[in-house]
């Protein structure tokens, strides 16, 4: 098992069989639609979930100004035996395909070089992809209401479960004052990798939940 070799298929090949411990899978994309990255800061996160300011060094990536401010979702599904789970999702910065991919650090781990490969625990199942914004902003709510993640992500949810078998959702909110992505996986220690077009460039940010599960 290979996450390089792994991440490289998967954008190569639509429908390729890839092995974990667990066995073989055979691995399927979906366009699960865009977010807003207005500021460029990523951060990886529960969407629905509340913070402290304090956990946003920890959680965010550093920012890549090259982002765009709308940018495409993706999620990977993993199918054997007749079970369906969610393989790895993804963020689309560009239309280049990835050729390399790089572990992603956050800011806080950025600082500590030492750290080469880092793993970042999801709990509670579920985990997701938002604007450095939104998330200082919902730390500083003094309250916090769900209201605007059912608005967007509850219905899209629903139609994704029953399209695909999985837990995904990736959306906008009318006044476009929210955005995120939300994916459920089991709990555990996954990780996360910058891809690199044939040029050196970031092109996508992918979250591995399938390799070393």
């Amino acid at each position: 098992m290979d996450a390089q070799d792994n991440l490289k298929i998967i954008h190569t090949v639509d429908g390729a069989s890839l092995q974990n411990r667990y066995g073989k899978s055979v691995i399927q994309s979906h366009d699960i639609g865009l977010i807003s990255l207005p500021t460029g800061e990523i951060v990886m996160a529960d969407p629905t979930l509340r913070f402290e300011i304090a956990d946003f060094k920890r959680k965010a990536f550093p920012a890549k100004r090259s982002v765009p401010v709308c940018i495409r979702c993706s999620a990977y599904t993993a199918h054997s035996d007749g079970d369906c789970v969610l393989a790895f999702a993804e963020i689309c910065f560009t239309d280049w395909p990835p050729v390399t991919f790089k572990a992603a650090k956050t800011l806080w781990d950025t600082e500590r070089s030492h750290r080469r490969n880092c793993g970042y625990v999801v709990s509670e199942s579920t985990t997701g992809f938002m604007d450095g914004q939104y998330f200082k902003d919902a730390c500083m709510k003094s309250e916090f209401s769900d209201l605007e993640h059912e608005m967007v992500l509850d219905e899209i949810l629903k139609e994704n479960q029953e399209r695909w078998g999985i837990r995904c959702a990736a959306g906008i909110s009318p006044d476009g004052s929210y955005s995120a992505a939300l994916f459920t996986v089991p709990s555990g220690v996954y990780y996360w990798y910058w891809g690199k077009d044939q040029n050196g460039k970031i092109c996508c940010l992918v979250a591995d939940f399938f390799t070393y599960l």
